[in-house]
């Protein structure tokens, strides 16, 4: 068996698959225990991290309000891969830390107001409530906590931005234990150089911060958005199995846009000669699973 490995220095990368977001632009529902056959074979890649899930109301998003269902299904296997899902409120940060198969909880968090009203309803002061109390929540539970910060290079809604904006709230987050802080871009309107310098100004301003990159981009530029940040510093990407996906809150009307295509990532680590912890055969079995979980997988 081919196996793509390495842990702990810096010529590798580390991938989280975005089920989650593969999944919740659907305009169909996927049927549970298709969703549970394809996580477990994500399972067995090696990613760092499976986002399966939105653990909100079904309303906004009825794909997932199945999760529980899904998570009886999952089969687990022992491995460093950690099962996530997405919380938005202290509420729903206790109900996935009470389920032992999930590892991980990621928040959205922004420095963009507009967004922060738009997606989860609060306003940033209201945000910082939430995420204290989710930082406590997965403390006691012994859970990883990741925060996402979308709009993190910039936005649509004209709102001012700038790096040192940035910079003044990851130093809130530092003071509050956070270790581990995922830029996004889900709207794909950054470029390579707002990422260069975004990473390069963070991973030198809190070298114990583990940074990541969420970045949705078209099939055209995806390359030099990647190597931007990996050479800054990122080393840790969230990526999407044929680049599925977009985020309801912030769609592009201009063009389609999409989480980066996980085979893009593991191109530019093969051009590159960095490594992965993925395993080969299993990573060409869970792209066969896709193609039985997903109808309208996109052609490029």
């Amino acid at each position: 068996m081919n196996t793509m490995k390495g842990r702990g220095d810096m010529n590798s990368i580390y991938i989280t698959e975005n089920v989650r977001d593969a999944m919740q632009g659907l305009n169909y529902i996927v049927p549970a225990q298709q969703k549970a056959d394809y996580i477990n074979a994500l399972l067995n890649v090696g990613f760092e991290r499976i986002d399966m899930g939105y653990l909100v109301s079904p309303k906004p998003l009825p794909q997932f309000k199945d999760l529980y269902e899904v998570l009886s299904l999952i089969e687990p296997i022992e491995n460093k891969t950690r099962l996530m899902v997405q919380v938005n409120n202290p509420e729903s940060a206790f109900i996935a830390c009470s389920q032992p198969l999930i590892r991980s909880v990621g928040y959205a968090s922004s420095i963009s107001e507009v967004y922060l009203m738009k997606s989860l309803h609060v306003s940033q002061e209201q945000s910082f409530t939430d995420l204290l109390k989710i930082i406590e929540i997965t403390n006691r539970h012994d859970k990883e906590l990741i925060v996402y910060l979308t709009m993190a290079f910039g936005n649509p809604y004209n709102e001012e931005w700038a790096p040192e904006k940035v910079l003044s709230l990851i130093q809130i987050y530092q003071s509050w234990g956070i270790k581990k802080i995922v830029f996004c871009d889900t709207y794909g309107g950054t470029n390579q150089f707002t990422i260069a310098g975004l990473f390069s100004l963070l991973c030198f301003s809190f070298p114990t911060i583990e940074f990541g990159l969420h970045l949705f981009t078209s099939s055209q530029n995806w390359l030099e958005k990647i190597d931007a940040a990996y050479r800054n510093g990122c080393r840790h990407f969230d990526g999407v199995i044929h680049g599925m996906g977009e985020c309801p809150a912030t769609c592009n009307e201009k063009e389609h846009v999409g989480i980066v295509n996980t085979q893009h990532l593991l191109e530019f680590c093969g051009i590159n000669n960095i490594k992965t912890n993925l395993v080969s055969e299993a990573f060409e079995n869970a792209i066969v699973q896709s193609l039985l979980t997903f109808s309208d997988i996109p052609l490029e």
